[in-house]
C-alpha cells in the first residue's frame, strides 16, 4: 500500500488495523491470500449492503410506509 491509503481517514487504530490487515494479506507471508481467493466487500453509508438489496429495500420502504398511514388514520 502506498503512503496515501485511506488518506481522508484520520490516523487511528481503525485505519492502522485495516491498512495492517491489506497489508499482511497481499504480501508474501503466513496471512498471504492469493488474488484469486480475495473477496471485496464495498459499503456506501456505514452498513453492509446484500447483493440483492432490492426485496430489504422494500420491506423497509412497506414498513414506513404504512407506518406513516397508521400515523395519520390516528
Amino acid at each position: 500500500m502506498t503512503g496515501v491509503d485511506l488518506s481522508t481517514w484520520r490516523d487511528g487504530d481503525s485505519r492502522r488495523a485495516i491498512v495492517a490487515f491489506v497489508e499482511s494479506v497481499t504480501r508474501p507471508g503466513a496471512a498471504f491470500v492469493p488474488a484469486a481467493d480475495r473477496i471485496a466487500t464495498f459499503d456506501n453509508d456505514g452498513t453492509l449492503w446484500v447483493e440483492r438489496p432490492a426485496p430489504p429495500q422494500f420491506d423497509f420502504l412497506l414498513r414506513v410506509w404504512s407506518q406513516a398511514v397508521r400515523e395519520t388514520r390516528a
